[in-house]
C-alpha cells in the first residue's frame, strides 16, 4: 500500500486517491511516475501528493479499513465528534 501526504495537511492511501480519481472528485494535472508524486485539481485547489512512509505518519493518523480499501484517518476529528457527544457546547449569555 502506497501512502502520500498532501498540501492540504491530509494524507492519504493509494485506495483513497484512486477513489476520488474515479469518483471525480479529483482530476490528475501532473505527475513523475519515478518520483511518485501527483498534483491534483480538487475543485479550484490544487493538491500536491508526495510518497511517504508509514512511519512518517503523524500520531493522529489512523489506518482503517473502509469499504474494500484502507484509508488514513484523522483520530483528532474523531476526538472532536465523542467530546461534542459528551460535553454538548452551550451557546449564549449565561443565567
Amino acid at each position: 500500500m502506497n501512502l502520500y501526504a498532501g498540501s492540504d495537511g491530509r494524507y492519504y492511501t493509494d485506495w483513497q486517491v484512486s477513489w476520488r480519481f474515479e469518483s471525480d472528485e479529483w482530476k490528475p494535472c501532473m505527475w513523475s511516475s519515478e518520483e511518485g508524486w501527483e498534483l491534483v485539481e480538487d475543485g479550484d485547489e490544487l493538491v500536491w501528493l508526495y510518497p511517504v512512509e508509514d512511519e512518517e505518519l503523524p500520531d493522529w493518523a489512523e489506518l482503517r479499513p473502509e469499504g474494500r480499501g484502507v484509508a488514513v484517518v484523522d483520530r483528532r476529528e474523531d476526538d472532536d465528534r465523542d467530546r461534542d457527544r459528551l460535553e454538548p457546547r452551550v451557546e449564549g449569555g449565561s443565567g
